[in-house]
């Protein structure tokens, strides 16, 4: 009778024990249920960051890079170098898009999906080369002529007065590319000017030092044109005779001279 008194006695203990393990699991569930773990939509999962981008590199205008224009793909971090190299008459100008520079060799790291433009623009064109000065000498050869005679090609078949032979085997190359011949009358130069007034001659060969006083007397009085040789006869002395080269007596070297006279004369 004694042990059934003591089972009922602890009964109502194992009741309140039984009411604890519930209240701590209902605890659990209900915690569980907060994080989303049951009865609710789950965590989302954590997207891993990529582990490789793309480069797409590009030329504007005449050039190319290295490595060549297209789209590459590189790991994250790693340093790329590209090189830009201009067409013949053009120059790298600069990069756009994700890298900014002036430098023809882009270097940078990938830390992203990147796009880079190697800019190229044309150089000036380079200016026209100055035209020789004409190379004046004193002693400049040329043709002057009575009032009648306007060209040398007028003179075929004329006279000219000349000092000496030497002289004339310049003039007589220069007459040969015009397809003409003339005589050579020889005298002094003091007789020049008379027989040209007279009209002995119909022309003299200039071969003194300029100014020349006969000459300017000539050309106030007499009214005589001045006929320079043309560049196919001016080559045709120099290519024959080495020691002569082309030149021209400046213009204003005689009264009424507007223009440079081409001609020859000695080195």
């Amino acid at each position: 009778m004694s042990e059934k008194r003591s089972f009922w006695a602890t009964l109502p203990g194992i009741f309140t024990g039984i009411a604890a393990v519930i209240t701590a699991v209902s605890g659990l569930i209900f915690g569980l249920y907060q994080v989303g773990i049951i009865g609710g939509e789950p965590a989302p999962t954590p997207v891993p960051s990529p582990a490789e981008f793309s480069l797409t590199i590009s030329a504007d205008g005449k050039g190319t890079t290295s490595p060549s224009p297209g789209t590459y793909t590189y790991d994250k971090g790693d340093l790329v170098s590209i090189a830009a190299s201009p067409d013949s008459d053009w120059e790298f100008d600069q990069w756009s898009g994700d890298y900014l520079g002036t430098s023809p060799t882009a270097i940078f790291s990938v830390d992203s999906d990147m796009v880079i433009i190697a800019h190229f623009v044309a150089l000036a064109p380079a200016p026209a080369p100055a035209p020789a000065p004409a190379k004046y000498y004193m002693y400049t050869q040329f043709i002057v002529a009575s009032s009648d005679f306007n060209s040398i090609m007028d003179l075929d078949g004329g006279k000219i007065g000349v000092k000496g032979e030497d002289a004339w085997q310049l003039a007589e190359v220069a007459l040969n590319t015009y397809g003409i011949a003339c005589q050579p009358i020889y005298m002094a130069s003091s007789e020049l000017y008379m027989a040209l007034e007279r009209g002995d001659i119909d022309a003299v060969l200039v071969a003194y030092q300029h100014p020349w006083p006969p000459l300017q007397g000539m050309i106030y009085k007499l009214r005589v044109n001045l006929l320079p040789w043309d560049k196919k006869a001016i080559q045709a002395v120099t290519d024959e005779f080495p020691q002569m080269e082309a030149t021209a007596l400046p213009a204003g070297t005689y009264s009424g001279q507007e223009d440079d006279i081409p001609g020859y004369a000695p080195r």
